[in-house]
């Protein structure tokens, strides 16, 4: 006798508090101390991304490589 169970589950996306909270902890994690976005910025990165952090380190992910290069 076999039984399959399935779970689906949807996360919300992080609140702005949180959302910030998350860019500067990655923020931190990669070396920077200092704070890099404005609150505008910030503000605008959640809107973008609605708290979703795959999103959020896509958005990150591209800043990094343009002031590398």
């Amino acid at each position: 006798f076999e039984q399959r169970v399935e779970v689906r589950h949807h996360l919300t996306g992080l609140s702005v508090e949180d959302t910030r909270d998350y860019i500067q902890y990655r923020l931190a994690i990669g070396g920077r101390q200092e704070p890099v976005f404005s609150p505008e910025a910030l503000q605008r990165i959640y809107e973008l991304t609605r708290g979703t952090p795959r999103k959020i380190r896509a958005i990150l992910r591209v800043r990094d490589s343009g002031e590398r290069s």
